[in-house]
């Protein structure tokens, strides 16, 4: 019973076998054209392959050599840490040295300039006391030199009251022209003195006034 489908089944396709159309290809002679075309092809499809391969190569080589650098650089920053750290601590105590020197340059500027006040007060201080002392030197010789002088001038009022007395007492005929001319030499003299010491207590108080004109404008300055 179960040779009966399988028997049916390939009766109908044989009968319907010399009714199906079928199509073969059916090659033609092999020309130089095709050939060539071929061999074209074939030697486009090597060289691509070959572009690809040196491509890939170009690219491994270019990332070798990154990967190389990149060590490299690596390597240059792990050595270089440590003299970066160095550096840094230099330039920090250098900044520290800097502000150091940069306040004791500024106390030193500051007690230079007290002491430069101090060092001008007491030059003007002393200025001022020598002024002082000279005015006063000015005046005792300015006595002293009219008490020498005013002592001369009586001691030579005395010596010609003196002369004069005398002559007054001796005879007459004693007296001579001698007598005369030395009492009118000791006028002149005592005249000629007194005009002297005039004209030098002049003059010294002319520089007594300057010197105190000018110890007057150094204080007002």
């Amino acid at each position: 019973m179960s040779f009966a489908p399988h028997l049916t089944s390939w009766l109908l396709q044989v009968a319907i076998l010399p009714d199906t159309p079928t199509v073969r290809v059916i090659r033609g002679e092999t020309t130089w054209f095709d050939i060539t075309s071929g061999t074209l092809q074939l030697i486009v499809l090597v060289l691509a392959v070959l572009v690809l391969a040196a491509i890939a190569w170009v690219l491994l080589a270019v990332k070798k050599g990154l990967d190389a650098v990149k060590g490299t650089v690596e390597k240059l920053a792990e050595q270089s840490r440590p003299l970066i750290k160095q550096a840094n601590d230099i330039a920090g105590d250098a900044r520290e040295v800097v502000a150091m020197l940069r306040t004791d340059v500024e106390r030193v500027t500051n007690a230079a300039g007290e002491l430069s006040e101090k060092l001008l007060d007491v030059a003007a201080v002393t200025e001022r006391r020598m002024d002082d002392i000279n005015a006063v030197i000015d005046v005792v010789q300015e006595e002293l030199e009219e008490t020498v002088l005013s002592t001369a001038a009586s001691l030579r009022g005395v010596r010609m009251g003196g002369r004069a007395i005398a002559g007054a007492l001796a005879p007459r005929q004693k007296k001579s022209s001698r007598a005369l001319s030395d009492r009118s030499n000791d006028r002149q003299r005592l005249e000629r003195d007194t005009a002297e010491h005039e004209r030098e207590r002049e003059s010294r108080r002319e520089e007594r006034h300057e010197r105190e004109k000018a110890r007057r404008h150094r204080n007002n300055g």
